[in-house]
């Protein structure tokens, strides 16, 4: 069951990643400066950082609850 509830987030991951990989290597400027700046961003934030980031983020927007 938790395979097939990770399948749908795989697979946005692998879309994103490969849109941004493109839109890395394209001829437009705007596209290759912004998905360079989102590479660099997630590359250069600690990833325990980002999970809190996402964890608070998602909490503050009611996403996530503690079960009440």
């Amino acid at each position: 069951m938790q395979a097939i509830a990770r399948l749908p987030g795989v697979a946005l991951a692998l879309a994103v990643g490969i849109l941004t990989g493109f839109a890395r290597v394209s001829d437009n400027p705007l596209m290759r400066g912004l998905a360079s700046a989102a590479i660099d961003a997630f590359r250069n934030v600690p990833l325990l950082l980002q999970v809190l980031i996402w964890y608070f983020l998602l909490s503050a927007m009611g996403v996530l609850s503690n079960g009440e």
